[in-house]
């Protein structure tokens, strides 16, 4: 793996083993006890990841701020208790695992399996294009654009998904269920996984090729044209379905504007949103995908979904991204031509 790992932790257990475990995948370590130590190892190794054990007395200052912003290492937090972790959250750190209790046990094995994961995936990261012409891709009524719903279990399953496609594709719009700046950090962790570009959507925003929407928690997503162009509205609203964001509002505003150029996805998820707006969508022209039952946490959306008739075609989770990149090759709507 060739990866240097910094730990910052006093936890003896903790240091031990991600120092065996990781060493297995061919990781340089070294572990201290202090944010002191641990400026003089980023300077000396120049880690690419930093463990930082919240546990130990440190504050989420300007200091570690500064740390954030400078640094291109994947730094992970970690500790015993969530509590204190949105505080570093604002300080800019986006990942947390959760320390066991007991290193040998099963919650000591999904702990290092989570770490290798996350460490893997930062490895595998693709670097964007960030030219001006990259920019400036926006996309009017004639191109196609992809709309994902998602809620219980939607993180997991978007992450099986977003990071599976190719660096060209249409605009992506998702909806996951999800508290006001969580949605900001997920999508900036979804981001570091996926050749394409993931944000938060702001108010006002252009549709661009090869970048993914996340609706911000809280508000409502509606897709409009602006200036010949389409992008996103962003805005505040009565909840619907008791959500907010909520995919049946993105749904039903994508339908008439877009027809037959979009495809609907309905993944994981309890209750019914997504379910009448993807029929909106269907009825307008859409060809749409539903996550089946057995890889589904909890099949509430797309079973209400299937059940009204806004499914064209379901499948498990593992090949709808597959499916979507045939189809964007074909550029075809396979129920009424793009």
């Amino acid at each position: 793996m060739g990866t240097r790992i910094v730990i910052v932790s006093f936890s003896v257990a903790l240091k031990t083993t991600v120092k065996r475990e990781m060493a297995r995948f061919g990781a340089d370590i070294v572990s201290v006890n202090s944010m002191t130590e641990a400026s003089a190892q980023m300077s000396n190794t120049q880690p690419n990841v930093i463990l930082l054990d919240i546990d130990i007395p440190i504050q989420p200052n300007a200091y570690l701020k500064n740390m954030v912003q400078k640094n291109n290492a994947l730094i992970i937090m970690t500790g015993s208790q969530t509590g204190r972790a949105f505080d570093f959250f604002q300080c800019g750190l986006k990942e947390f695992l959760i320390k066991p209790t007991n290193f040998n046990t099963a919650d000591g094995r999904e702990y290092i399996e989570s770490l290798y994961g996350r460490v893997k995936q930062f490895e595998m990261t693709v670097p964007k294009v960030t030219s001006m012409s990259a920019m400036l891709n926006t996309v009017d009524t004639n191109d196609t654009i992809i709309t994902i719903a998602s809620s219980t279990g939607g993180t997991e399953a978007l992450y099986q998904i977003l990071p599976m496609l190719p660096p060209q594709m249409p605009p992506i719009l998702v909806v996951q269920h999800m508290p006001k700046v969580f949605t900001r950090l997920f999508a900036d962790r979804l981001d570091k996984s996926c050749a394409l570009t993931v944000k938060e959507a702001e108010d006002g925003e252009y549709l661009r090729r090869n970048t993914v929407l996340v609706a911000p928690g809280d508000f409502h997503m509606t897709l409009i044209k602006k200036n010949n162009k389409l992008a996103v509205q962003c805005s505040d609203g009565e909840k619907v379905h008791g959500v907010k964001p909520a995919a049946d509002v993105l749904f039903n505003t994508v339908a008439p504007i877009m027809k037959n150029k979009v495809i609907g996805v309905i993944l994981t998820g309890m209750g019914s949103d997504g379910a009448k707006g993807l029929y909106n969508m269907r009825l307008n022209g859409s060809y749409n995908i539903g996550q089946d039952k057995a890889s589904c946490v909890v099949y509430g959306m797309p079973k209400a979904a299937l059940d009204i008739g806004a499914i064209d075609v379901e499948m498990p989770l593992a090949k709808i991204p597959g499916y979507l990149v045939e189809l964007m090759k074909k550029r075809v709507n396979p129920r009424t031509g793009f």
